[in-house]
C-alpha cells in the first residue's frame, strides 16, 4: 500500500513541477489593447527617454508599415506624404488625423507578402533600402507595426524587434528605430482579405464605415472629398520598395 502512495505522490509532484516549468517558460505576447496609446506604444527601448507624440500627419502612417496577419504572414507597404498646403491655406483649415485614419488608396499590389519564416531574411537582405539594422546606420527611423489580432503571436514580429533593437556595443553612433504599434485599419483589413483570397478588389464597391478622418465620413463621397481638400497632409499608398519613398523623419 505504501508503495502505491509513493507512486501517486511522485506523479503529483511531477505534475506540479511540470506546470510550474510551463508557466515560467510561457511566452509573453504583446497585447495591443493593454498598450494602445500613442505615447505608450512609441518605443525607444530606452526607458530614460520620455515617449513623444507622433509627428504631425503621422498619427496612423509613416512611410513604412508592417502588417502582421494572424500567425503565418507578414505584409510590407509604403506610403507617400502628399502635402496639400496651398489648398489647405485656401480653406484656412488643418484637419488633425488623430482618432481616425484617412483613406490612403491601398491596393493588394502595394503589399509585399511574406511567410513568417522568410520575412526577417528579406529585411536583412534589403537593408540598403529599408535601413532597419541598427548596427549599420547612424540615423533614427520611425516605422509603424500593425496587427489584425489584439495579441501578436507571429514570431516574425519578435524577430523584427530583435533586429531594430539598439546595439549596446555601438557607443558612438547608436541608431534608434522608433516604432508605433496599432491594430490594422479597416482599409488594411479589406486589402489583406482580397489579397489572400486572390480576388478582384474594387474599393468603390465596398460598403465602408464612417470611421475615416473625423469619424463621420465615408470614402468616395462628396463629403469626404471636401474634407480631404482642407487637409495639410494627405497620406497615400505608394509602390513598395521605391528607394525614393523610404525617407523616414529623424526623431531626435
Amino acid at each position: 500500500m505504501k508503495k502505491y502512495y509513493s507512486i501517486i505522490l511522485i506523479c503529483l509532484t511531477l505534475i506540479v513541477f511540470t506546470n510550474c516549468v510551463n508557466k515560467k517558460s510561457a511566452k509573453k505576447y504583446y497585447i495591443i489593447s493593454q498598450h494602445y496609446c500613442y505615447g505608450d506604444t512609441f518605443n525607444f527601448s530606452r526607458d530614460s527617454i520620455p515617449p513623444p507624440p507622433p509627428p504631425p500627419g503621422k498619427e496612423w502612417y509613416t512611410n513604412l508599415i508592417f502588417l502582421f496577419d494572424s500567425t503565418d504572414r507578414v505584409y510590407l507597404y509604403q506610403t507617400i506624404n502628399k502635402e496639400n498646403f496651398d489648398s489647405a491655406r485656401k480653406y484656412n483649415s488643418n484637419i488633425e488625423l488623430t482618432k481616425y485614419p484617412n483613406y490612403i488608396g491601398l491596393q493588394p499590389y502595394h503589399l509585399i507578402s511574406f511567410t513568417n519564416e522568410n520575412f526577417i531574411n528579406f529585411i536583412k537582405n534589403n537593408n540598403d533600402i529599408l535601413e532597419l539594422d541598427t548596427a549599420e546606420y547612424s540615423h533614427n527611423r520611425l516605422i509603424y507595426i500593425a496587427s489584425n489580432k489584439d495579441t501578436i503571436k507571429n514570431k516574425a514580429y519578435y524577430e523584427l524587434l530583435d533586429l531594430i533593437k539598439p546595439k549596446s556595443y555601438l557607443r558612438k553612433h547608436r541608431n534608434i528605430v522608433c516604432f508605433m504599434i496599432r491594430k490594422t485599419t479597416e482599409e488594411e483589413n479589406k486589402v489583406i482579405y482580397y489579397k489572400r483570397k486572390n480576388i478582384l478588389y474594387n474599393p468603390e464597391e465596398i460598403k465602408w464605415s464612417a470611421n475615416f478622418i473625423n469619424g463621420n465620413c465615408r470614402p468616395f463621397t462628396k463629403e469626404y472629398d471636401s474634407i480631404e481638400k482642407r487637409m495639410f497632409y494627405i497620406i497615400k499608398a505608394f509602390k513598395t520598395l521605391d528607394k525614393d519613398c523610404t525617407y523616414l523623419p529623424r526623431i531626435l
